[in-house]
């Protein structure tokens, strides 16, 4: 068949972990593509943020085959840049000072190189990442068009033409949106209906950081996140002021904590700013996706879901790379792009509702008992020592 890798671009909406992953995998197999991102430049977040990348490693190895790229890769976003073999974790009863269940990783000798350890330890693989060190490091060699807000798309007999908010019109193979919880792209697809299906955890979470010395907060970067469960839609009427909402955390602080914690809470600098963190959720809008034939939606924009052992990342990523994989056969011309659409949604949709729904009811169980989540934690132990 004929390869069709001159022609139109593939158009990525959004310059996040998702779309960036997959701009990557596109440069790999040589295939045309353009990212826009609304923001005017990749901006440190307000509040600093991390990911545990482990579900996905099958899909990053097919992008960062070669480990010397890998290994830069990782140590360029670890959330933890003075020790990259620091990947254990624990749950500890911060009041009665003791640890429910914990992940002991076996001791790595220092002097291990990376590389080495990447190969000899395929298992041990589970990288607590630095979100915007993420982001910088799968920038590399890509280039964004900045300050790109998006408006409308038209899905062609032989292309996608996309419009923006400063009256630029791009066509393209294909339209990714890649543009996180809120997505335009998807909103588009759905009729502007977005917000009719995204629901929104049942939970008031209130977020700061307790700013300590700068020696210190190098080494701890401490952040706390105080939530409560809400059966009804009274977390929606959250206090709108720093005061109130710093005034709230000190309350639920005084009510159920004791000791270190306790400090970290309420000792926090009475500058510090104190957000309102809203977590929506929603399942693969699959009617609508399956009615398009050169545009789609990956990662949040697709599925987002409630934190969950970093569920939303990894299965943003493994949607990037199989998403990559089914467009290179569409521009080989061994499907057309509407089979490479539909082949990826027949993959991400049953996964992504099946995640989306796990991730919901393991937030709701945490909220019930600590013991779920000391069982799993006890399993991954001893599948580890397996």
């Amino acid at each position: 068949m004929t390869n069709t890798k001159t022609s139109l671009p593939v158009i990525i909406i959004g310059a996040n972990i998702s779309g960036l992953m997959l701009a990557q995998v596109l440069k790999k197999k040589g295939i045309p593509f353009a990212i826009y991102e609304k923001e005017p430049c990749l901006a440190k977040p307000a509040m600093g943020s991390s990911i545990t990348l482990h579900q996905s490693w099958a899909s990053i190895d097919k992008v960062f085959s070669d480990v010397h790229d890998l290994s830069a890769f990782i140590k360029h976003a670890l959330a933890i840049q003075e020790d990259p073999y620091d990947m254990g974790m624990s749950i500890i009863d911060g009041n009665a000072n003791t640890t429910l269940a914990e992940i002991c990783l076996p001791k790595v000798d220092q002097d291990l190189a990376f590389e080495s350890f990447l190969t000899e330890f395929p298992l041990q693989r589970a990288f607590r990442l630095n979100r915007y060190r993420l982001r910088e490091a799968l920038l590399r060699d890509i280039p964004v068009h900045w300050g790109h807000s998006y408006v409308a798309s038209q899905d062609l007999e032989d292309f996608v033409q996309v419009t923006f908010a400063n009256d630029v019109e791009v066509r393209g193979s294909v339209l990714v949106g890649a543009d996180g919880a809120l997505s335009s792209v998807c909103n588009d697809l759905l009729q502007g209906k977005l917000q009719d299906i995204t629901d929104h955890h049942p939970g008031l979470f209130l977020v700061s950081t307790q700013w300590l010395s700068p020696e210190a907060y190098k080494a701890f970067r401490q952040v706390w996140i105080i939530s409560r469960y809400c059966a009804d839609a009274t977390h929606q009427l959250s206090p709108s002021s720093n005061q109130d909402r710093r005034r709230l955390a000190n309350s639920w602080a005084d009510a159920s904590l004791t000791g270190p914690l306790h400090s970290l809470v309420v000792d926090t600098p009475t500058d510090s700013p104190v957000f309102k963190i809203n977590l929506p959720q929603r399942i693969p809008p699959a009617e609508a996706l399956y009615q398009q034939k050169r545009r789609t939606v990956i990662g949040d924009a697709a599925h987002p879901m409630v934190p969950s052992r970093g569920a939303g990342g990894n299965q943003g990523v493994m949607d990037a790379v199989l998403l990559g994989d089914l467009i290179e056969k569409a521009y080989e011309g061994a499907m057309t792009m509407e089979q490479a659409v539909h082949s990826y949604l027949d993959d991400m949709v049953p996964r992504g509702k099946a995640m989306v729904q796990g991730s919901h009811q393991t937030n709701l169980e945490n909220y019930e008992s600590i013991d779920y989540a000391v069982q799993a934690i006890r399993r991954i132990q001893q599948l580890m020592n397996a």
